[in-house]
């Protein structure tokens, strides 16, 4: 969000006007934590979310696979073990099995570990922001391909740079006013900012 922030408090009269830009504290792009194929989308721009809320669900028909094929390993496993107090060959085979089952089990967890990051949850309360067009149902995407943004619902702040020339004349902890001048955002018109703070960086 565009505009000027006019700072009202000097140390002498007058003011001093620049531009600046009104943004959200919080932002964090949303990234896919691991490759896969997109299934669902709440990608509107301003929905309103809270965190833990799934954005962007991903399939991944290879780890589905090998879920599947260690659900399978597992339950042989488990009648084999619970078979073996009746047959002496299979009571020999008793450790041996019991080692299996336990590697299988933790492959088992492994993968839904990984079945659980194919889902983008929102880290914060906050709204989508910016959504990538690009995207859609069916497609596949990896780690590095940015969903959209999420904005917080914090205050927001107000990023202004004066001249050099002009720092002396500002007040830390005066008032100040954001002239918003574009009509098609919020809070179009004038902001009221009771307390400006701000520092000096020089270069």
């Amino acid at each position: 969000m565009i505009g000027v922030m006019v700072a009202l408090s000097l140390p002498w009269h007058g003011r001093v006007s620049t531009p600046a830009m009104m943004k959200a504290e919080v932002v964090q792009g949303l990234y896919p934590a691991a490759a896969g194929r997109i299934e669902r989308m709440m990608l509107t721009p301003g929905l309103r979310v809270t965190a833990g809320t799934p954005i962007v669900v991903l399939s991944s028909p290879d780890l589905e696979y090998r879920l599947s094929q260690v659900e399978r390993r597992i339950r042989i496993l488990e009648y084999e073990l619970a078979s073996y107090s009746f047959d002496a060959a299979f009571r020999e085979r008793s450790q041996a099995l019991q080692k299996d089952l336990e590697g299988a089990v933790a492959e088992r967890m492994s993968s839904q570990r990984e079945q659980v990051r194919l889902t983008l949850v929102a880290p914060f309360d906050g709204h989508i922001v910016d959504p990538n067009p690009d995207f859609h149902a069916g497609q596949w995407i990896g780690p590095r391909d940015r969903m959209a943004s999420l904005e917080g619902d914090g205050a927001p702040v107000i990023d202004a740079y004066v001249d050099e020339r002009d720092v002396s004349r500002l007040k830390p902890g005066g008032p100040g006013r954001f002239c918003q001048r574009r009509p098609n955002f919020p809070h179009f018109g004038r902001t009221e900012i009771p307390q400006v703070e701000g520092s000096v960086i020089s270069r």
